[in-house]
């Protein structure tokens, strides 16, 4: 457990140093780079994950751009088979409006793939899993915006069977 927690309070270390240093080299036609933080409702079997995402995400073009996120969740007390608590680490290619202009409302879509980890009282068990999705974000201010809606569908592929899993979230967008 307290690896998982090292791994995310590091990733959170490094995009505080490494995204101003990307703000700080912005294109004058697009935003280089992002950061989200946020709340997450996550769907599994039946169950409801409450917990958190953050995500870095470089734009190497006007429309595309790398997005890297890792998220955590903790389902319902279960009693005397405990509290699973669910981590994803991902990365793919989301497609959004990164230009700058006036425009208040910009909807993305994402493509991401990685590791799902669950963790039932200290036994972790790790699958390949992929993210499609997507939400809408609307700018309060230049440097910041609110993704107001963030939905997705993760399928996690077990060796003994496969998982559909639904992911809603909200928070905040720091460019």
């Amino acid at each position: 457990m307290f690896k998982s927690y090292l791994s995310i309070t590091l990733f959170l270390l490094f995009s505080g140093l490494v995204v101003p240093a990307a703000l700080a080299q912005q294109t004058n036609d697009r935003q280089s780079a992002e950061m989200y933080v946020g709340y997450q409702l996550k769907g599994i079997d039946g169950d409801k994950f409450n917990g958190a995402a953050a995500s870095v995400t470089g734009n190497f073009h006007k429309f595309i751009g790398a997005e890297f996120e890792i998220a955590v969740s903790k389902g319902p007390d279960r009693g005397i088979l405990g509290r699973l608590t669910d981590y994803d680490y991902l990365g793919g290619i989301r497609v959004k409006d990164n230009r700058k202009n006036d425009v208040k409302v910009k909807p993305f879509a994402h493509f991401l793939a990685g590791i799902n980890q669950v963790d039932n009282l200290g036994a972790k068990y790790n699958s390949f899993t992929t993210v499609i999705g997507g939400g809408i974000d609307v700018k309060v201010s230049e440097r910041i915006s609110v993704r107001a809606i963030k939905g997705d569908y993760q399928h996690v592929y077990d060796v003994s069977y496969g998982s559909d899993q639904f992911r809603v979230g909200f928070g905040l967008v720091f460019h």
